[in-house]
């Protein structure tokens, strides 16, 4: 619900027909505020979303804000592949999206999974993306 609450006032700065943010509201300080819906995505995808990003490999290690039952990073593009990865109670699975031939993704095991379908982890372990 605090969730929903951020999101919807943080949108309430935007301008019609495109949406786009403005600094200060409506109508008031710099009319394309693009800092600010940057660091709202950077938030969403680093915070909850876990991402972080190595020299050679991709962290992922999702969380869930209180009272929100799921998160889904849809196509995220890595090294010229992509997949989506999706946080539904204590389970992190992650699938390929189009062509994700060489990405393997490591859980705590540390078993590489070579991610040709979906690919099941516990939400509590860190899971690292790397193409080979």
């Amino acid at each position: 619900i605090i969730l929903k609450m951020e999101l919807t006032g943080a949108l309430r700065g935007s301008e019609e027909p495109f949406g786009v943010w403005s600094e200060m509201g409506i109508n008031k300080g710099n009319p394309h505020f693009v800092t600010g819906p940057g660091g709202f995505l950077q938030s969403l995808l680093n915070g909850y979303g876990g991402l972080q990003l190595g020299e050679s490999t991709l962290a992922l290690r999702m969380t869930l804000p209180v009272g929100v039952p799921s998160l889904t990073l849809r196509k995220v593009h890595y090294r010229g592949r992509a997949f989506s990865a999706e946080l539904k109670g204590e389970v992190v699975t992650v699938s390929p999206v189009g062509d994700a031939g060489g990405l393997f993704a490591t859980g705590s095991d540390g078993v590489a999974r070579a991610l040709t379908g979906p690919v099941a982890f516990r939400s509590d372990e860190p899971i690292v993306l790397a193409v080979r």
